[in-house]
């Protein structure tokens, strides 16, 4: 057998590296990647002739934290063939990703529990990470769902979007491509606008409970109001996905998700560390 390792793959070896993560985690990057996505996304993947079978991608972010910008790698779409596990194929392809970028000030990753022993190996430690919720009194808004297969709707999204939100203390800024991967798919459904408050709000509910993922508007709205109008009429407890920099009403609670351990290079910068934070869902990678 001849490995070879190519940087970068999705640029020439798309088809490839989007079977073996199809295979292994039922994603398909092709219609984000066709649709002129995805630039900050960088798989290194290793081949065994013209088939991929391992990978490790590496996603260039610049995420701002308390209001200053630092620029990160998030390491993700980690991944081996099941016929070519453990003949350290992904140790190799970590230490290319992390040789190349020396000069990047925070690297982090989400890890599920299958792998927690894997990652210390190369310098990664655990961090905490936080969930935030409170009550919330549903009043009645203008609110309504995105058509994300709408030009119009994915251009006013990126508009808000690019206001960022006002509300986090953590949140990663100029990559909309990455928040395209999500509500081209997972969230395309859960993107909603208000004309009243020119904000964008992306939730998710069940039941009495609402996931707000993200909020995208400019930094004179008030929070408690956009969320208060978003929310549908039974809603009772807002859980926040992002770091709100006011929580003198919010319950903050060290996450336990077991697919989410979070690991960042040690003698690097913890944007997580000293103030209790998370970074949104959809910024995940």
């Amino acid at each position: 057998m001849s490995f070879k390792i190519v940087k970068n793959s999705k640029e020439t070896h798309l088809a490839a590296y989007n079977h073996l993560a199809g295979q292994i985690f039922g994603l398909d990057f092709e219609p984000w990647i066709n649709g002129g996505y995805g630039q900050n996304h960088i798989p290194y993947t290793m081949f065994d002739g013209e088939m991929a079978v391992a990978n490790v991608s590496c996603n260039k972010m610049e995420i701002m934290c308390d209001g200053n910008a630092v620029k990160c790698i998030q390491i993700g779409t980690v991944m081996t063939h099941p016929d070519y596990r453990g003949r350290g194929l992904c140790r190799q392809l970590m230490e290319e990703v992390l040789a190349d970028f020396t000069d990047r000030q925070c690297v982090f990753l989400f890890a599920n529990k299958t792998v927690t022993d894997f990652y210390p190996l190369f310098g990664f430690e655990k961090a905490d990470y936080y969930t935030f919720t409170k009550g919330i009194v549903s009043k009645k808004g203008d609110f309504y769902r995105l058509d994300m297969d709408n030009p119009a709707d994915v251009a006013l999204l990126k508009r808000c979007y690019n206001e960022t939100n006002p509300f986090s203390r953590l949140q990663a800024i100029k990559d909309f491509d990455l928040l395209m991967f999500y509500c081209s798919s997972f969230m395309k459904k859960r993107v909603y606008y208000s004309p009243a408050m020119d904000a964008v709000v992306i939730m998710d509910t069940d039941g009495n409970e609402v996931t707000i993922y993200d909020i995208y508007c400019d930094k004179n709205k008030d929070i408690d109001k956009i969320v208060s109008m978003a929310v549908p009429s039974t809603a009772t407890k807002v859980v926040f996905g992002f770091s709100p920099a006011d929580r003198s009403d919010c319950s903050v609670e060290k996450s336990e998700e077991e697919n989410t351990t979070l690991f960042v290079l040690k003698n690097k910068k913890n944007i997580f560390a000293g103030g209790k934070m998370c970074l949104t869902e959809i910024s995940h990678t």
